[in-house]
């Protein structure tokens, strides 16, 4: 996706406005263009600047790979937690009372 486009979506959430009380429509459009700018211009920073910033060390990255479930795992339905064969195994609990009969 184009960083524009990342800009626009993520800027107000990110970058935030200047006051909760932005009563004018053209205060509003002008903080959302300043946020808009704002968001672009990092987005679009070369990595060698936050390189410089941010040091990762690439050995603490875990390095154990979890296998993805068969897709025949995830049809037999959810798994069976207590609660579930809690469920299965007791009587069917009504939640509602039966409807009274209107046949009088």
């Amino acid at each position: 996706m184009p960083a524009d486009n990342l800009a626009k979506i993520f800027a107000p959430r990110l970058i935030g406005f200047t006051s909760e009380n932005l009563e004018d429509k053209n205060d509003v459009i002008t903080e959302l263009m300043q946020q808009i700018n704002v968001m672009k211009f990092l987005l679009t920073t070369p990595a060698y600047y936050w390189e410089s910033i941010i040091h990762v060390n690439q050995t603490q990255c875990g390095t154990r790979l979890q296998q993805t479930p068969s897709t025949a795992s995830l049809l037999i339905g959810p798994p069976k937690t207590p609660m579930r064969l809690k469920e299965s195994t007791s009587k069917k609990r009504r939640f509602f009372p039966t409807p009274p009969d209107d046949r009088h």
